[in-house]
């Protein structure tokens, strides 16, 4: 063997290593957290649970994990639902408070409308005798009797 192959049987095996040292820290750090999991939901802060029995019982945890989910997930389904369907009542409320309110504006638009066609025609009504008088002048003034 040669300098080079010593060389670079010595990189390779230092990052082998390093290789085994991040994948130690991965699964220690993974541990810890299983372990403070454990001590915190069992009370029992200065004792390390066994590797098997620590996994056993993150096993159930997940599982009861998963059963909690499922239960929450059905409630707040229905509570969703609910909810659903009160947002669209509450939707279909306001769509016809607009449709009303703009009903209204119509409507008031059209009595203002009316109002000033009723104050119009009762000018001319007021007003209709003076303009036949008028008109019956004018007709006499021109020499047509009627």
């Amino acid at each position: 063997m040669d300098s080079h192959e010593t060389a670079g049987s010595q990189q390779a095996i230092a990052q082998e290593l390093e290789e085994y040292k991040q994948t130690f820290e991965l699964r220690r750090q993974a541990d810890m957290r299983a372990i403070k999991r454990w001590q915190e939901a069992t009370g029992r802060v200065l004792v390390w649970p066994d590797h098997a029995d620590l996994c056993v019982w993150l096993l159930e945890q997940e599982k009861d994990k998963k059963i909690l989910e499922e239960y929450l997930k059905e409630h707040y389904r229905a509570d969703l639902t609910r909810m659903g369907n009160a947002y669209s009542y509450l939707l279909e409320f306001l769509k016809t408070e607009r449709a009303n309110a703009e009903l209204s504006r119509k409507l008031l638009h059209l009595q203002a409308s009316a109002e000033g066609l009723r104050g119009a025609y009762e000018h001319v009504i007021n007003n209709q005798g003076w303009m036949t008088k008028a008109f019956h002048a004018l007709d006499i003034a021109q020499g047509m009797q009627p």
